[in-house]
């Protein structure tokens, strides 16, 4: 019967770098994904005109 610990050490070469490359591949695609919200978000912000200030007089509608 062949130990844990053996089984793991003979594995490891394979999956470690696996692993390694696929959590690169994951935070690039978030950190794109991140980067191009905020972008969006600002450009939204730059290109919306600004709302006019409420009217403190007119009736709100809650009573």
């Amino acid at each position: 019967m062949r130990d844990p610990f053996d089984a793991f050490m003979t594995t490891l070469p394979l999956w470690l770098p696996a692993v390694i490359v696929g959590a690169f591949l994951q935070w690039l695609i978030i950190r794109g994904a991140v980067l191009s919200a905020l972008r969006r978000h600002s450009w939204d912000e730059r290109n919306t005109p600004d709302k006019p200030a409420a009217d403190p007089s007119a009736p709100s509608g809650t009573e």
